[in-house]
């Protein structure tokens, strides 16, 4: 089965991995309003996602600039 949406906003993690081969699919990721301290390691691999929500995580101080841009589809 093709994983097209992820939700799992409002846990309070501090980490959130993913499985590429699960992902792979990817066109809407809701992570907000967790404690995340930084986007997830492989986000830029997400060659299909077209909306993204990081809302509402306090931690996070610095997102790379170059992960976010190959993120060509994401409006």
């Amino acid at each position: 089965a093709k994983t097209e949406a992820f939700r799992f906003s409002n846990n309070g993690s501090k980490l959130i991995t993913f499985n590429k081969r699960t992902v792979y699919n990817l066109q809407s990721l809701d992570i907000s309003g967790n404690n995340l301290n930084k986007i997830p390691r492989n986000l830029e691999n997400l060659e299909k996602l077209v909306y993204l929500d990081i809302s509402f995580n306090k931690s996070i101080k610095y997102i790379d600039p170059k992960k976010i841009k190959k993120l060509k589809n994401v409006s």
